[in-house]
């Protein structure tokens, strides 16, 4: 008898001890489901978000282009990640240019530059919608610079920028010229600047020739080789 009331005692700390144990382990497993259902979600919906893969073709299978990535603006940098993008039977061809028409897949090339949009499965390979072939987007050259000018001529300035770079600046033909008098913004002619001025430009850089859109002449004239005079110091007599 006391046998068997001492294993239903047991059989009942047991039972209890798992019953707490279930307890303390519901709200973890809810809060992993939980944790896991939001990352299933967040991953499902990065993969129904349109993506565009932009860059040259350097390969064409059957089904699949592969083209070497293209940074906006960085055009020539090195190395270039390879993408690859993955073509259906209702995908659509279209070759941009003085007439726009759709083409068929056999009809691109190695070498030619395209726009793939789509949608990036879990592979990374981008299942193509709509793919088009075009001219290269060029990268931005504009550049905005502050720079002291050198030597200045009737129709160009040169000048150098703070990184001591020799420039050559010349004015579009709708260049706007400005400078500021008594607190107010006036408009002044290319003439109107002098060597030692200090210049604000905006343009476009090629190379070592700057064509400003925009030249806004400093009230202030920067001569980086003129050195401030020291403040003359007091005599003890006038102490």
């Amino acid at each position: 008898m006391k046998r068997i009331f001492f294993v239903l005692v047991l059989f009942a700390i047991f039972a209890t001890g798992n019953v707490r144990d279930s307890f303390a382990q519901s709200p973890s497993t809810d809060s992993a489901d939980s944790i896991r259902k939001k990352v299933q979600e967040k991953v499902q919906e990065t993969l129904n978000s349109p993506r565009a893969y932009v860059g040259t073709i350097t390969d064409i299978s059957e089904s699949t282009i592969q083209i070497n990535k293209v940074t906006m603006g960085t055009a020539n940098s090195k190395p270039k990640e390879i993408q690859q993008i993955s073509v259906k039977s209702d995908t659509v061809f279209v070759k941009i240019g003085k007439d726009t028409k759709t083409v068929k897949f056999s009809e691109l090339a190695i070498g030619d530059w395209v726009i793939a949009m789509g949608f990036v499965n879990s592979n990374n390979v981008l299942e193509a919608r709509r793919v088009l072939i075009t001219d290269p987007i060029k990268p931005t050259i504009r550049r905005a610079l502050q720079v002291r000018v050198e030597a200045a001529t009737k129709n160009k300035l040169t000048v150098k920028n703070i990184s001591g770079d020799t420039i050559t600046l010349t004015a579009s033909s709708n260049a706007s010229i400005t400078t500021t008098k008594n607190g107010k913004i006036i408009k002044i002619k290319l003439t109107d600047i002098d060597e030692g001025s200090s210049l604000i430009v905006v343009g476009t850089l090629d190379g070592s020739t700057f064509e400003a859109r925009r030249i806004h002449l400093l009230e202030v004239v920067i001569n980086p080789t003129t050195k401030p005079s020291p403040s003359p110091k007091s005599s003890p007599e006038a102490e």
